[in-house]
């Protein structure tokens, strides 16, 4: 249990750190003067990082009451390394992944009569989440 705290205590940290670069960010989407032309961008970002900040104080709130009370240090334990949920965000993970792909490949056939841009872009979206698929089998073929 020990070693699990540890874990927590560091993922607190994490936290902390991402909430402080948020911060920052938000901060300065706010001072620095930007084009009109990148308002839209601009305002997404904020809205990501408002966003972290949010989820980031939630979880250092949840983190810091379970290292605080050895109960709920076990009862999240527990929760975390339940393997029925495990196999259920695997099997999750992959079926979302193929209906994803497929879809964007569906909808990048339609946009081909449409706006060539559109389909290339949808193109490289696609390309790129099997680059990354093929990474991520690559790495836990050679971890397991």
């Amino acid at each position: 249990m020990e070693e699990f705290k540890r874990v927590i205590q560091k993922r607190n940290l994490i936290l902390k750190g991402s909430i402080l670069v948020c911060a920052i960010l938000s901060i300065m989407f706010y001072v620095i003067p930007f084009e009109k032309t990148y308002e839209i961008g601009i305002s997404f970002q904020l809205g990501i990082c408002i966003g972290i900040l949010f989820l980031g104080l939630l979880g250092i709130y949840k983190y810091s009451k379970a290292l605080k009370d050895e109960q709920m240090l076990k009862k999240l334990y527990i929760e975390e390394h339940d393997e029925r949920k495990m196999m259920i965000k695997q099997k999750v993970g992959q079926s979302s992944l193929i209906t994803i792909v497929l879809s964007l490949a569906i909808i990048t056939c339609v946009s081909a009569y449409m706006n060539i841009l559109v389909t290339k872009t949808l193109i490289c979206v696609i390309y790129g989440i099997l680059f990354i698929t093929l990474i991520f089998k690559i790495y836990y073929s050679k971890k397991y």
